[in-house]
């Protein structure tokens, strides 16, 4: 019979992470991110267990074996001797829906966790990405160990003095980057106000196929552009206020429109004048873009008979963030009755 606990998989997350900074100082390149990954992995499931051991568990090949195992019920197991757990892929996935208020990039994340998939060779990143990645996994390893209530001193051994300059190095990077974006971006804006007038005002309401692709969508609601001031398209990770409960929603019907108010954690900006285009919470970040914002958020419910399954659609599907067409009720959240069509 296999256990698994917290403080298992954290050892093992420092371990790993040990072994990543040992090779980063020695110049072996070729493990740094390998171990790295690792530890992001167990790291990750390490908080996920803290919260509750069932959060490890794979919903789709999942079995009451596993499930026995992570509650300390593994004695009980007929055929598995130890438990299935969820990818790291998935594990990273549910640390972010948990905690919205993450500023890693995710895509320096998900570069890790195809290394540690083999879908990515390490041979194929140079020294710089090489070093990018590491920074992003040490700030994320850092934000989970402030979660999970782990000492300064207890995160890193040795390594201390260094994972502070990378990180340092690392948001530098991006301060820079973010001033050159937004250099950039007023300077074609001066340019584009040279157009005739309905010439400049068609290429002031398109975002770019670039923009679209990176913002995924048009965007949730819209904020004022660092560089030129227009409208810009910013899209985000909601948090409901108050949070959703079922008591809350008791008395609600189906097809109904509900307005949360809600905080938006800021993940992207595209702005369709100056073509700014800032693409992750670090960015937001160093262009002096307030995040998390308070806003409104609509849903609309198209029907379902109890409010188990109502709970279920409003918790995960919300979508724009304009003003609520009503006052504002106690409680923060008020439903009507859509007319039929």
């Amino acid at each position: 019979m296999t256990t698994i606990d917290q403080q298992q998989l954290l050892e093992s997350a420092r371990d790993f992470t040990d072994r990543a900074l040992t090779a980063y100082t020695q110049g072996d390149e070729r493990v740094v991110l390998v171990h790295a990954a690792f530890a992001m992995e167990h790291l990750s499931k390490a908080y996920l267990y803290g919260l509750h051991p069932t959060l490890l568990l794979d919903l789709q090949r999942g079995s009451v074996d596993s499930l026995l195992h992570l509650v300390n019920l593994g004695a009980m197991a007929r055929k598995a001797s130890f438990p299935r757990t969820i990818s790291s892929k998935e594990a990273r996935n549910r640390v972010a829906d948990l905690l919205p208020s993450l500023t890693v990039p995710k895509d320096q994340l998900d570069k890790l966790i195809e290394i540690r998939d083999g879908v990515v060779h390490v041979g194929y990143l140079g020294e710089s990405s090489t070093k990018e990645i590491l920074a992003a996994f040490l700030r994320y390893s850092d934000a989970l160990y402030e979660e999970i209530g782990v000492s300064e001193k207890d995160r890193w051994g040795d390594h201390w003095e260094l994972v502070g300059k990378l990180i340092v190095q690392s948001l530098d990077r991006v301060d820079q980057r973010v001033q050159m974006k937004i250099r950039r971006a007023e300077r074609y804006f001066e340019y584009l106000k040279q157009e005739p007038d309905s010439l400049f005002i068609i290429k002031l309401s398109h975002l770019s196929d670039e923009q679209l692709s990176i913002m995924g969508e048009e965007g949730d609601y819209s904020l004022p552009c660092p560089a030129c001031d227009e409208t810009a398209n910013v899209s985000g990770e909601h948090e409901f206020l108050p949070p959703l409960d079922k008591e809350t929603l008791s008395d609600l019907t189906p097809y109904s429109e509900v307005w949360l108010r809600t905080l938006v954690y800021i993940t992207a900006l595209a702005c369709p004048a100056c073509k700014l285009t800032l693409e992750n919470p670090d960015e937001i970040k160093a262009a002096n873009i307030p995040s998390p914002q308070e806003n409104w958020a609509q849903i609309v419910f198209r029907g379902a008979p109890n409010s188990e399954r109502m709970y279920s659609y409003l918790k995960l599907k919300p979508v724009g963030s304009r003003q609520p067409p009503a006052p504002q009720q106690p409680g923060g959240i008020f439903a009507r009755r859509l007319e039929e069509d």
